[in-house]
């Protein structure tokens, strides 16, 4: 199957046009084809004139509610669905096209029975709520189930790392990846469910000198944020470039932030230095504004509670902090006092963010990241 256009919502009035486009696929390709709309503005696949140009109707439905109200149950979340299955099935009898949801990924976040538009709410608190997740998905996959013209549920951003949970999987992302909604989708699928995970005891901070949150793997329930949700610029196993083990690769367009957060609000007060090792793939990138070379420059800040990102921000690529001044394919190692961050009453940090600052594009890797409450010998 082909899909020949997905989420152009703002063309799908051009009847002419996207007949034209299928007939020109068709041409050169004799499988089905399909298109998919998302949910933007509402079930706007309802309004497309065109389903007979293609084999299947296929949907995003990102954005379609489920409940008017917090915390509903699955049956209530039916209820609420299926007179949008409804329409869609008098959208397949009248095309006799089938459906298919092409592609959908809830956030784990407490709210998102309102549609995946809540995630990008200003006033979102972004609670982890790993329950309704999997009702969520519970509550679609039953509203669609039974119905002869669906075709099934194409599952997007998951993201498996290796044989253990890099990132624990109580967290907001998007993926199912170690979660009771796994077991859901599994279950639909026709697989084996996968045990149910369990939060480590947290390790007793105070007596820690050294908190290590990478080393090959993310440690003490420390996760990873990368720009805009994208996991294919990051690989956080790779095994190429390594001071030891494994490393953190990440591509940063420029003002991209890779964001490392705690499980919660991290009261780091006992720490007095931050510590990692870095290597870049250049150490100038071109600054197509000015005409000429630029050195590459990366910020570390914190976020939280009392931080801002301007103020408590420092430039990781700025002596005394590394090493040696900054080159090219090769492992620094970089230091940075907290106190240097900024005079703040309160250490409570929600995330330390990897800016790229750089007129460019750069690669970086990263090894080793820790908190200290002595500064390292030299």
């Amino acid at each position: 199957m082909f899909s020949i256009g997905q989420e152009l919502n703002g063309t799908q009035h051009r009847d002419e046009n996207w007949r034209e486009i299928a007939a020109a696929v068709r041409e050169e390709y004799d499988g089905p084809i399909l298109y998919s709309p998302d949910s933007t503005g509402g079930e706007n696949w309802l309004e497309i004139t065109w389903w007979d140009a293609v084999d299947a109707i296929g949907i995003h439905p990102y954005d379609a509610r489920l409940s008017d109200h917090d915390d509903p149950t699955v049956d209530e979340m039916i209820e609420y669905l299926t007179p949008a299955v409804d329409r869609l099935e008098v959208l397949s009898k009248e095309f006799d096209r089938p459906v298919i949801i092409t592609e959908l990924a809830y956030s784990s976040i407490d709210g998102m029975s309102a549609g995946s538009s809540i995630y990008y709410q200003p006033a979102t608190t972004y609670d982890v709520d790993l329950q309704e997740h999997a009702d969520v998905y519970e509550a679609l996959i039953q509203a669609f189930s039974g119905r002869p013209w669906w075709k099934g549920l194409f599952l997007g951003n998951y993201f498996p790392t290796n044989d253990t949970l890099i990132t624990p999987p109580n967290n907001i992302f998007f993926s199912t990846y170690g979660k009771p909604a796994e077991n859901v989708l599994r279950s639909f699928y026709g697989a084996e469910p996968q045990p149910a995970w369990v939060a480590p005891e947290p390790p007793d901070i105070e007596d820690m000198s050294i908190q290590i949150i990478y080393d090959d793997v993310f440690r003490n329930n420390w996760g990873y944020w990368p720009p805009n949700n994208n996991f294919d610029i990051m690989d956080i196993s790779q095994k190429d470039i390594v001071v030891d083990g494994v490393a953190i690769e990440i591509v940063l367009d420029s003002y991209a932030d890779l964001r490392i957060s705690p499980p919660a609000s991290e009261n780091i007060s006992e720490y007095q230095w931050i510590s990692f090792d870095l290597y870049s793939e250049a150490e100038d990138v071109w600054d197509q504004g000015q005409g000429n070379f630029h050195p590459v420059n990366l910020l570390m800040v914190m976020f939280g509670s009392y931080y801002q990102a301007t103020p408590f921000s420092v430039e990781i690529t700025a002596t005394p902090y590394l090493d040696e001044t900054l080159k090219a394919k090769h492992w620094h190692h970089v230091v940075i006092p907290i106190e240097d961050f900024g005079p703040v009453r309160s250490r409570s940090v929600d995330d330390i963010s990897i800016r790229n600052i750089s007129p460019n594009t750069v690669k970086i890797y990263l090894d080793n990241i820790q908190l200290l409450k002595e500064k390292p010998a030299e």
